[in-house]
């Protein structure tokens, strides 16, 4: 089942939102096994949501998107049993970048299988974004 939520909020720090919301501590205080960032024009940002819960459904995880007040800055977290995603555009308010975890430090998923997830992620959002890993 995908739960995918969309609310305002007032966002949090990344370990302070894992913290809160349930994931592991351990994804917070490792270094990201994958790092994506994109640069999505504020003209296609109002997309940007319906493809983060495409890419959601298609890879088997459950998602939640949290809008500021304001309306400009996304915080994005995604799981499943082996991985946790972590997104914002709080630096900039064009610039996503969004970091894999191990959801689990006792069995973290292959190098290549979180890098293949990202570059999936890649995927689904370049119609709105450009990417780099």
């Amino acid at each position: 089942m995908i739960k995918t939520t969309l609310r305002s909020a007032v966002l949090l720090p990344a370990v302070l939102l894992v913290a809160l919301t349930g994931a592991t501590a351990v994804a917070a205080a490792e270094t990201p096994i994958a790092t994506l960032t994109c640069v999505v024009p504020a003209a296609k940002q109002g997309k940007i949501a319906a493809q983060l819960r495409k890419f959601a459904k298609d890879y088997q995880f459950e998602i939640e998107l949290a809008l500021s007040p304001d309306g400009r800055v996304y915080s994005i977290r995604a799981w499943r049993d082996d991985m946790l995603v972590l997104g914002s555009n709080a630096a900039a308010a064009e610039q996503f970048t969004f970091e894999a975890y191990p959801a689990n430090a006792a069995t973290p998923p292959a190098h290549t299988m979180s890098r293949r997830v990202v570059r999936k992620l890649r995927a689904e959002i370049s119609e709105v974004a450009a990417c780099t890993l």
